[in-house]
């Protein structure tokens, strides 16, 4: 099986999930409050070599109203302030 992780199937996975019903949250809201949600998905994102592409995802599911979580490295090639400030304001966590 190929794997596929390209912008374009992101795309798609997205629309998916709005379609199937789930209810996406971040990780605080998670913790913070529990729910009785079934089909509840928690998406989060491990930013380990490009940054300028995790602001393209977070992009992708702001058009799809779906907010994530951002987990970015501190190291000077990932840590990008001004894309985690442009991420932050989309509404996802960081």
């Amino acid at each position: 099986m190929k794997r596929d992780f390209t912008i374009e199937v992101y795309k798609q996975l997205c629309r998916s999930i709005k379609e199937s019903g789930f209810v996406t949250t971040r990780v605080c809201e998670y913790i913070r409050e529990p729910s009785n949600v079934v089909k509840r998905a928690i998406l989060r994102h491990d930013v380990d070599r490009n940054p300028s592409n995790a602001l393209k995802v977070a992009l992708i599911e702001k058009k799809h109203d779906i907010r994530s979580t951002f987990y970015f490295r501190t190291n000077s090639k990932v840590f990008d302030e001004e894309i985690i400030k442009d991420i932050y304001s989309l509404g996802h966590e960081i």
